[in-house]
Protein backbone atom coordinates (compact mmCIF):
# COMPACT_ATOMS: atom_id res chain seq x y z
CA UNK A 1 0.00 0.00 0.00
CA UNK A 2 2.89 2.35 0.75
CA UNK A 3 4.11 2.06 -2.83
CA UNK A 4 0.69 3.09 -4.10
CA UNK A 5 0.15 5.86 -1.57
CA UNK A 6 3.56 7.27 -2.46
CA UNK A 7 2.97 6.80 -6.18
CA UNK A 8 -0.40 8.55 -6.02
CA UNK A 9 1.30 11.65 -4.60
CA UNK A 10 3.59 11.76 -7.62
CA UNK A 11 7.22 10.77 -7.84
CA UNK A 12 9.54 12.63 -10.23
CA UNK A 13 12.31 10.01 -9.88
CA UNK A 14 12.61 6.45 -11.15
CA UNK A 15 15.20 3.69 -10.97
CA UNK A 16 16.10 0.86 -13.32
CA UNK A 17 14.89 -1.75 -10.85
CA UNK A 18 11.84 -3.93 -11.07
CA UNK A 19 10.24 -7.07 -9.73
CA UNK A 20 7.30 -9.42 -10.11
CA UNK A 21 3.82 -8.49 -8.92
CA UNK A 22 0.85 -10.62 -7.95
CA UNK A 23 -2.62 -9.72 -6.74
CA UNK A 24 -3.43 -11.06 -3.27
CA UNK A 25 -6.70 -12.41 -4.69
CA UNK A 26 -4.63 -14.59 -7.02
CA UNK A 27 -2.59 -15.88 -4.09
CA UNK A 28 -5.77 -16.92 -2.29
CA UNK A 29 -7.29 -18.39 -5.45
CA UNK A 30 -4.24 -20.49 -6.28
CA UNK A 31 -3.87 -21.65 -2.67
CA UNK A 32 -7.48 -22.86 -2.70
CA UNK A 33 -7.05 -24.55 -6.10
CA UNK A 34 -3.91 -26.38 -4.99
CA UNK A 35 -5.57 -27.47 -1.75
CA UNK A 36 -8.58 -28.77 -3.69
CA UNK A 37 -6.27 -30.67 -6.07
CA UNK A 38 -4.40 -32.00 -3.03
CA UNK A 39 -1.06 -30.86 -4.42
CA UNK A 40 1.67 -31.54 -1.87
CA UNK A 41 5.42 -31.15 -1.75
CA UNK A 42 5.54 -28.66 -4.63
CA UNK A 43 6.73 -25.08 -4.78
CA UNK A 44 5.23 -22.48 -7.05
CA UNK A 45 6.08 -18.91 -7.96
CA UNK A 46 3.07 -16.65 -8.21
CA UNK A 47 3.61 -13.62 -10.41
CA UNK A 48 1.13 -11.90 -12.66
CA UNK A 49 3.67 -9.68 -14.40
CA UNK A 50 7.27 -8.57 -14.14
CA UNK A 51 7.50 -4.78 -14.33
CA UNK A 52 9.99 -2.04 -13.66
CA UNK A 53 9.33 0.38 -10.86
CA UNK A 54 9.15 3.12 -13.48
CA UNK A 55 6.42 1.30 -15.40
CA UNK A 56 4.46 0.70 -12.18
CA UNK A 57 4.64 4.38 -11.20
CA UNK A 58 3.75 5.40 -14.77
CA UNK A 59 0.72 3.10 -14.61
CA UNK A 60 -0.32 4.68 -11.30
CA UNK A 61 0.23 8.15 -12.81
CA UNK A 62 -1.86 7.31 -15.88
CA UNK A 63 -4.73 6.08 -13.73
CA UNK A 64 -4.65 9.04 -11.32
CA UNK A 65 -3.81 11.88 -13.70
CA UNK A 66 -0.57 12.83 -11.97
CA UNK A 67 2.79 13.47 -13.61
CA UNK A 68 4.84 10.41 -14.56
CA UNK A 69 8.34 9.95 -13.17
CA UNK A 70 10.86 11.58 -15.50
CA UNK A 71 14.20 11.81 -13.64
CA UNK A 72 16.35 8.66 -13.78
CA UNK A 73 18.32 7.74 -10.66
CA UNK A 74 21.20 5.35 -11.32
CA UNK A 75 22.77 2.77 -9.05
CA UNK A 76 25.74 4.99 -8.06
CA UNK A 77 23.31 7.63 -6.74
CA UNK A 78 21.30 4.94 -4.91
CA UNK A 79 24.52 3.61 -3.38
CA UNK A 80 25.51 7.10 -2.19
CA UNK A 81 22.01 7.75 -0.80
CA UNK A 82 22.24 4.40 0.99
CA UNK A 83 25.43 5.49 2.75
CA UNK A 84 23.87 8.82 3.72
CA UNK A 85 20.74 7.03 4.98
CA UNK A 86 22.84 4.65 7.08
CA UNK A 87 24.74 7.60 8.55
CA UNK A 88 21.55 9.44 9.45
CA UNK A 89 20.11 6.33 11.09
CA UNK A 90 23.32 5.82 13.04
CA UNK A 91 23.32 9.40 14.31
CA UNK A 92 19.58 9.74 15.02
CA UNK A 93 18.98 6.10 16.02
CA UNK A 94 15.70 6.26 14.09
CA UNK A 95 14.59 3.94 11.30
CA UNK A 96 14.16 5.87 8.06
CA UNK A 97 11.60 5.08 5.37
CA UNK A 98 14.31 4.70 2.74
CA UNK A 99 16.96 2.50 4.29
CA UNK A 100 20.17 1.50 2.57
CA UNK A 101 18.64 -1.90 1.79
CA UNK A 102 15.54 -0.35 0.22
CA UNK A 103 17.58 2.10 -1.83
CA UNK A 104 19.94 -0.57 -3.17
CA UNK A 105 17.03 -2.89 -3.97
CA UNK A 106 15.41 -0.11 -6.00
CA UNK A 107 18.19 -0.47 -8.56
CA UNK A 108 17.89 -4.25 -8.91
CA UNK A 109 15.72 -5.94 -11.50
CA UNK A 110 14.30 -9.37 -10.74
CA UNK A 111 12.38 -11.62 -13.14
CA UNK A 112 10.08 -14.42 -12.10
CA UNK A 113 8.12 -17.04 -14.02
CA UNK A 114 4.77 -18.50 -13.04
CA UNK A 115 4.58 -21.01 -15.91
CA UNK A 116 4.61 -23.99 -13.53
CA UNK A 117 1.49 -22.86 -11.64
CA UNK A 118 -0.27 -21.95 -14.89
CA UNK A 119 0.40 -25.45 -16.27
CA UNK A 120 -0.74 -27.07 -13.01
CA UNK A 121 -4.02 -25.15 -12.77
CA UNK A 122 -4.74 -23.69 -16.22
CA UNK A 123 -5.71 -20.43 -14.51
CA UNK A 124 -4.48 -17.00 -15.54
CA UNK A 125 -3.53 -14.17 -13.20
CA UNK A 126 -5.32 -10.86 -12.70
CA UNK A 127 -3.46 -8.33 -14.91
CA UNK A 128 -1.30 -5.79 -13.07
CA UNK A 129 -3.32 -2.97 -14.62
CA UNK A 130 -6.53 -4.30 -13.02
CA UNK A 131 -4.80 -4.72 -9.66
CA UNK A 132 -3.53 -1.14 -9.82
CA UNK A 133 -7.07 0.09 -10.62
CA UNK A 134 -8.52 -1.81 -7.67
CA UNK A 135 -5.87 -0.63 -5.22
CA UNK A 136 -6.25 3.01 -6.30
CA UNK A 137 -10.02 2.74 -5.91
CA UNK A 138 -9.60 1.13 -2.47
CA UNK A 139 -7.24 3.89 -1.32
CA UNK A 140 -9.56 6.61 -2.60
CA UNK A 141 -12.59 4.98 -0.97
CA UNK A 142 -10.83 4.49 2.37
CA UNK A 143 -9.67 8.12 2.42
CA UNK A 144 -13.15 9.55 1.79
Amino acid sequence: MKIFETGMKGIPFYTKGGTGYVDVRDVVNFACLLLAKRVKGERFILVSENATYKSLFCLIADKTGIQKPFIPVGNPVLWLLGIVSSGIQLITRKQLKYTRTVLLAAGNRKYYSSEKIKKETGVEFIPLSDTVDDIINFIRYSQS
